[in-house]
């Protein structure tokens, strides 16, 4: 089981951690003797990345399909954008452009619609973000913050996993009524109990029984933040079916730690040491209580959701690199392999 101390490199702007293109892969031995392993991005032009030191070893990771990952641009209020051009918008109707191949931050054609799941007596709503012209056939479940599956750096962070090929389904697990971004903390318990877990918990079986039901020739896989760490865990642990490969855990809130021995796959599990909501003692017990293939990357100096929600560009630099870990981690677990 590797756990591994992350490190990310200090000097690099979150723009410019953004602009670099994808290469090998790097394992660094630092004095401390503190591992670190990324999924390193050379830039186009330029000194060398800061995320690839000089004196790293390149260790040839498997083919992975070639494709440029979309910017993602800081606006106000430590929001993000995506910067990407060759997009479809089914919502609007658009056929979309299809930029030079030689524009770097432009990624595969993706597809962005609403969809309907549950029982036609009791229906809710998702939101689906399908590759097009690169797709791989594997499906991701996921399962957001209490924020929703409106949320904007949500949405953002399912549009760059579709960008790779995959086909990200985001469920409405609050049936419309989310955590609202400026409600006081003493409203959080009334506003949680509006959301039962026995409700929460069929809505995300019906979601993947609809992902299960539509990508049935590929893998399927989850990833959850947060509110939605927590339902991650409760839905591997009731999946009997083994119906997922691939599973993504990133500072998950509010579960039983315990259920984590009755998780029939390996997990990738990352979380900042600051966070006082999903505390260093919780990962260690997951670690415990895991399958054997487990990871675990633990970034020093970071509290909750810096991975989909980062602020600073110290946290942007550490979030890109949690993005790798991710989008490596399902490849290897949901991809078919290649000599």
């Amino acid at each position: 089981m590797a756990r591994i101390l992350a490190t990310p490199s200090r000097g690099l702007t979150g723009l410019g951690c953004r602009q670099q293109r994808e290469g090998a892969g790097t394992a660094c031995t630092a004095a401390s003797k503190t591992l670190r392993i990324v999924g390193s991005f050379r830039p186009s032009a330029g000194p060398s990345s800061p995320l690839e030191p000089c004196t790293s070893r390149a260790v040839h990771a498997p083919a992975r399909t070639p494709i440029s990952r979309p910017s993602r641009v800081r606006g106000h209020g430590g929001q993000t954008r995506m910067s990407n051009k060759a997009q479809v918008d089914q919502a609007s109707g658009g056929l979309g452009t299809e930029d030079s191949k030689e524009d770097d931050e432009t990624c595969e054609i993706v597809s962005r619609f609403n969809v309907t799941l549950g029982e036609s007596s009791d229906p809710f709503q998702g939101y689906m973000v399908q590759a097009i012209k690169n797709n791989n056939g594997a499906a991701l479940l996921f399962l957001s913050d209490v924020y929703g599956f409106e949320d904007t750096d949500t949405r953002d962070f399912a549009y760059r996993l579709a960008c790779f090929g995959y086909n990200v389904l985001v469920p409405d697990l609050f049936r419309g009524a989310p955590r609202e971004k400026s409600a006081s903390p003493d409203t959080y318990e009334e506003w949680r109990e509006q959301h039962q877990p026995e409700r929460v918990a069929a809505d995300v079986d019906a979601a993947t029984k609809w992902l299960a039901n539509e990508f049935s020739a590929g893998k399927l896989g989850v990833i959850g933040f947060c509110f939605g760490g927590g339902r991650l865990i409760e839905v591997l642990a009731r999946d009997e079916d083994d119906l997922f490969s691939g599973a993504a855990f990133c500072y998950g809130t509010r579960f039983d730690i315990e259920l984590v021995s009755k998780v029939k796959i390996p997990l990738l599990i990352i979380a900042g040491d600051g966070d006082d909501l999903c505390p260093v003692s919780t990962i260690s017990r997951m670690e415990q209580l895991a399958k054997e293939g487990t990871k675990v990357k633990v970034y020093p100096g970071f509290g909750h959701a810096f991975v989909h929600r980062p602020t600073t560009s110290e946290a942007d630099e550490a979030a890109e690199d949690a993005f790798a870990e991710i989008r490596h981690w399902f490849h290897d677990s949901l991809l078919p392999k290649t000599e």
